[in-house]
């Protein structure tokens, strides 16, 4: 199965989810990716897209990254929405 995230997105937010598991499987992690699918698909596009943000695996993964760790209450659209934000104001800093 194709993984819809970078690998490396899907490894670090599973490893922040489960701090203590060192040692997933290859279906672990699949269905962590299916996990933060079902949350954050059907958000992304659309906000990427309000916020400029070119859509492409590799902006999405970033996106969903950021989104894993900024504030918004347990909610897809507003965490999609700050990670977006946040993403627009600082991907040309460095």
């Amino acid at each position: 199965m194709a993984m819809r995230y970078q690998k490396a997105t899907v490894l670090w937010t599973y490893h922040r989810e489960k701090p203590g598991l060192y040692e997933p499987s290859v279906e672990q992690l699949e269905a962590w990716d299916d996990e933060l699918a079902e949350f954050y698909d059907s958000k992304l596009d659309q906000e990427m897209l309000a916020a400029d943000i070119p859509v492409t695996k590799a902006t999405r993964s970033q996106i969903v990254a950021l989104a894993e760790v900024s504030n918004g209450g347990g909610s897809a659209r507003i965490r999609v929405r700050n990670a977006c934000r946040f993403y627009a104001n600082t991907v040309n800093l460095i």
